[in-house]
């Protein structure tokens, strides 16, 4: 941050990675069903589609159904995020500073 007198500006930023990897069989037995009815990987969350009314809908590897090819599913991410805003603020006076704190509780 940088004052300058009562006055500051400043980037408050954050950096983000996520990896990860699954792998699982595109098929299993009934009696493995009793979990549910799709794999445990987090396709859902990664792999969408429009349907035909233009909606998002989640990939899933179901049970029953080839959903993958080779008979073994595989879902690798590699994300990365960057995200920034700036920010200022300024210095107030005691008779100033209570007016903001009653502001706490506002929703603010």
């Amino acid at each position: 941050m940088v004052p300058e007198g009562d006055e500051f500006t400043g980037r408050r930023g954050t950096v983000t990675a996520t990896e990860g990897s699954w792998r699982e069989s595109d098929y299993w037995s009934q009696e493995i069903a009793e979990v549910g009815s799709s794999g445990q990987m987090p396709s859902g969350s990664y792999l969408v589609y429009p349907d035909e009314a233009g909606d998002l809908r989640a990939l899933a590897n179901l049970r029953d159904t080839e959903d993958c090819p080779n008979g073994e599913c595989e879902l690798t991410i590699d994300e990365y995020c960057k995200q920034g805003m700036d920010i200022s603020g300024f210095r107030v006076t005691e008779e100033e500073a209570a007016t903001y704190l009653a502001l706490e509780d506002a929703g603010q």
